[in-house]
Order: structure tokens, then C-alpha cells, then sequence
């Protein structure tokens, strides 16, 4: 039941993006939302993403490289947690991305952010702090001005900021879209 609620908000949150979001055009000057779901050691991740309009751009020859910041909220789930462990958290994050562009639609991309959890254990793994440092790796291609679809690597730990950090990982699909 609990999955159910936690899939049906995020989707609701999705859905609102286009009421929420600036009239402007596709231009790299606008927002965009994303969602994203993956799956990693027996935990899934369904998240949504706010990205800012581009922060910074610095053009080389065939490439560029973006800066952009990304905030929102995830919701973590597991079919079965041992003992005194949960089986589903949420998490808000954010987290600034650069983006770099080979030529006019691949791009690799890649960031270092801050998450805080609702729980510090889910399934059978330990985390230590609700504080967490978010590590994203991805590649993608750009299929029209407006959306774009990558495969990211995520990585949450504390950064041995606690002796438990056996960290959160997720291989994601992350579909975005500028309104």
C-alpha cells in the first residue's frame, strides 16, 4: 500500500510540473522536469527533478559544457527489510550538474550534491545519517529542443561521516522534459 501512495505522489508531482512551470520557450534559457526510476540491490528509486535554466555555458569548438542545478524528491522501496530496518524512505535532494555536450545531441553529465533521507536503514542497509552526498554519472541523447532521456549511475553515502555507510545506489532511466 505504502508503494502504491509513495508512486501515485510522485506521478501526481510529475503531472503538475506544466501548471508549475515558466511559459518560456525550449531554449536552454528555461527549466525542465525529469523523472527518473531505477533499481539496485534489491531497492527501487522513483524520483522527479526541478533543473534550473542554465547557470553557466562555456562553448569549445564541436562541445560545450553546461552548468545547471537540479532539486527534488525520490521515493525508495523494497519488497522485504530485515528486523528493525524500513522498507521504503523518501528523499529531497539537490544538486548541481555540469552537462557537456559532444556535438548536438549526446552529452555526458555528471554531479555532486547534498540528500536527506526520512529513514537512516531500508532493506539491509545501513546508512548511518539521513544526511547524505549524492553522486550522479550519466550519458544521454537529446531527442528534440524539448526532452532528452539518459542513463545515470547514482551513488548516497555519508562520506564516512558515520562508521555505518553502506551508501544507496541506483542505475536509473531519467526522462527530462522543458516546458
Amino acid at each position: 500500500m505504502q508503494v502504491k501512495r509513495g508512486v501515485a505522489v510522485v506521478g501526481l508531482m510529475f503531472c503538475m510540473a506544466p501548471a508549475l512551470a515558466q511559459q518560456t520557450s525550449a531554449s536552454a534559457a528555461s527549466g525542465a522536469f525529469s523523472v527518473q526510476m531505477g533499481a539496485m540491490n534489491g531497492i527501487k528509486r522513483l524520483g522527479v527533478n526541478w533543473e534550473s535554466p542554465t547557470l553557466w555555458s562555456k562553448a569549445f569548438s564541436a562541445t560545450r559544457l553546461d552548468l545547471v542545478a537540479e532539486v527534488g524528491a525520490a521515493y525508495w522501496w523494497s519488497d522485504h527489510a530485515n528486523p528493525g530496518f524500513a522498507k521504503n524512505l523518501w528523499q529531497a535532494q539537490a544538486t548541481p550538474m555540469l552537462r557537456w555536450w559532444l556535438g548536438g545531441r549526446f552529452f555526458v553529465e555528471a554531479g555532486i550534491g547534498a540528500a536527506l533521507l526520512s529513514e537512516d536503514k531500508i532493506r539491509d542497509r545501513r546508512l548511518g545519517t539521513k544526511w547524505q552526498f549524492s553522486d550522479q554519472i550519466g550519458m544521454g541523447y537529446q531527442f528534440t529542443p524539448t526532452s532528452r532521456l539518459s542513463l545515470r549511475y547514482s551513488h548516497y553515502s555519508n562520506a564516512g561521516a558515520n562508521k555505518h555507510n553502506q551508501g544507496l545506489d541506483a542505475l536509473q532511466l531519467h526522462w527530462t522534459q522543458r516546458f
